[in-house]
């Protein structure tokens, strides 16, 4: 049988928090309304092993139960470029109309370069809802063909669609969408890759110094 995904995030955390001093222990739970819910546990402490598609509700409900029972939790979202952490760049990555497009005919993503554009990611509803709270994200990235497994963290900014190139042309009363953020589009910057040793420390992860 082979390996879950939680299963494989767990067995690539739990060693770190063990040498950073903190002997947190996987824990599989069922919660009504959502189902299988896998995170790691020590005391009142919950790191959300975020390894599947969640709506909006289910995620909701997830943050509103920890806050109902005075957990102190963080989220690790499995980055796999399918259920989170999606190129909105290329189409063929995210399974939708990617925003190259949008640069390349000086539309409303004419003001980003071609490496901003690559890094502009289409985010999943637990994603934004994490960004409520705080703009940086910690990923659990597999290992691959391209990539090394670890724990990242990424800050998120969300693009600037400007529709300047619009002429106002008031005889045909042409109507001339504003300038606005996206709300499900981000640009992502790596900030910090955590190994050897980590901590829950204030509701996230830290590298244990």
């Amino acid at each position: 049988m082979s390996i879950k995904r939680f299963e494989q995030m767990a067995e690539y955390l739990l060693p770190l928090l063990n040498a950073g001093g903190q002997e947190f222990k996987l824990n599989v739970a069922r919660v009504t309304d959502i189902g299988i819910l896998p995170l790691l546990k020590l005391e009142n402490k919950r790191i959300i092993l975020v390894d599947r598609i969640y709506t909006n509700k289910e995620y909701r409900t997830i943050i509103n139960l920890a806050t109902e029972h005075e957990l102190e939790c963080v989220s690790v979202f499995y980055k796999d470029g399918k259920r989170y952490f999606r190129s909105a760049a290329f189409g063929e990555k995210s399974k939708i109309k990617g925003v190259k497009y949008k640069q390349t005919r000086d539309l409303s993503l004419k003001d980003y370069t071609n490496e901003e554009v690559a890094r502009m990611m289409l985010l999943r509803q637990p994603e934004l809802i994490h960004l409520e709270k705080d703009n940086t994200i910690l990923y659990y990235q597999p290992e691959s063909a391209r990539l090394e497994e670890e724990l990242r963290r990424y800050r998120f900014t969300p693009i600037r669609f400007s529709y300047n190139h619009i002429e106002n042309n008031t005889e045909e009363k042409r109507y001339i969408p504003k300038n606005r953020n996206s709300q499900r589009i981000y640009i992502n910057t790596l900030l910090e890759q955590l190994a050897d040793e980590i901590i829950f420390d204030n509701r996230t992860l830290k590298q244990n110094k």
